[in-house]
């Protein structure tokens, strides 16, 4: 046998050799280990949330919005809160929430989508915390009772916040809402309802009648942002130059999709790699709202891409339109040249 090898191995030179071999191996393993770190630590640290509701003190803008839900409270006004879906809608209520129990006011916040949506007897029983009745009639007037002990122990009507409340339309026997009528009529219960409709259009599909909140509810819808807000939300990745364009161009003042292309940003070195992602992303989501809009609306936003004006004031209330009738970003422009 050969132990040449074996001899060199262990001369000086051959072991200061091996000795380097094994640093340079262990260098690199720990630079590896470093990379990754850094990369998992900059995913953690991604300012953007496209999917969870932002709140106080992320939350921006709407300003107006929420002096007007101010108002309405003060006045014991019940309010019916309109947008699409990722507008928004959530984190005003969210917002909104935690500004009125800093002030020491009754406030629930319910979600029609959760199991207190199912039936009238877990919705009641969320809000009171006692066990309610099935029955329409036992379960509103339990509600009315707590309403009152509410306001003469606290001094001031509660305020009852239920997001996606199309679900409780839906699974709610009509005869709870004649009930809840009377509350708003009597001011015992301030109610903000937040829909992706008008909430009479979807009462009179579901129960085949005249809604009885016609005339009771006070409308705001939940639009785009204002520049200001969008701004602010530009400046949570820090982006400037081409990428801050980037971010004005392609998502406009729309939350859902500053946020949504501010995350594939702030994920990807590349900016072409980021775009393509936010795109093929955002393509589900336009593609749903596709089907949601009429047929006119859908035949106005084709219009559009054709060189014609657009105006019709659902598309301004879904943020597809700005205010001078703009599509609000080219993210939406590049899907309907595809669709």
């Amino acid at each position: 046998m050969n132990m040449k090898w074996l001899c060199d191995l262990f001369s000086d030179t051959g072991f200061n050799t091996l000795t380097t071999w094994i640093n340079t191996l262990v260098s690199l393993g720990v630079l590896v280990f470093i990379q990754k770190l850094r990369k998992t630590w900059k995913r953690d640290k991604n300012p953007y949330t496209p999917w969870t509701p932002v709140t106080p003190p992320n939350f921006v803008g709407r300003r107006k919005l929420l002096k007007q839900l101010e108002a309405s409270s003060e006045r014991y006004e019940s309010i019916s809160l309109i947008g699409d879906r990722r507008i928004g809608k959530t984190s005003v209520l969210e917002t909104w929430e935690k500004k009125l129990k800093e002030q020491g006011k009754s406030v629930f916040l319910l979600n029609g989508q959760r199991d207190e949506g199912a039936t009238v007897s877990a919705f009641v029983t969320e809000i009171t915390g006692k066990l309610a009745s099935e029955n329409p009639d036992e379960a509103a007037g339990a509600l009315s009772g707590w309403a009152n002990e509410v306001k003469v122990r606290m001094n001031f009507t509660p305020i009852v916040m239920v997001d996606d409340a199309e679900h409780i339309i839906r699974n709610f026997p009509s005869r709870f809402f004649e009930r809840l009528r009377g509350m708003m009529q009597e001011r015992r219960v301030i109610w903000i309802f937040s829909l992706r409709e008008h909430i009479d259009l979807i009462y009179k599909n579901t129960h085949n009648n005249t809604s009885p909140f016609d005339n009771l509810l006070h409308i705001q819808q939940v639009g785009l942002l204002e520049t200001e807000a969008a701004e602010e939300i530009i400046k949570w990745g820090g982006f400037k130059g081409e990428k801050a364009k980037l971010m004005r161009v392609w998502a406009g003042r729309h939350p859902f999709y500053l946020q949504l292309l501010g995350r594939h940003l702030s994920d990807e070195r590349n900016q072409r790699a980021a775009l393509d992602a936010f795109q093929t992303e955002s393509a589900r989501r336009l593609a749903e709202l596709w089907d949601k809009i009429s047929p006119k609306e859908q035949e106005m936003l084709k219009q559009y891409m054709a060189g014609k004006p657009a105006d019709r004031p659902g598309l301004r209330t879904r943020g597809l339109l700005t205010e001078d009738n703009k599509i609000f970003g080219k993210v939406l422009e590049e899907w309907l040249k595809d669709n």
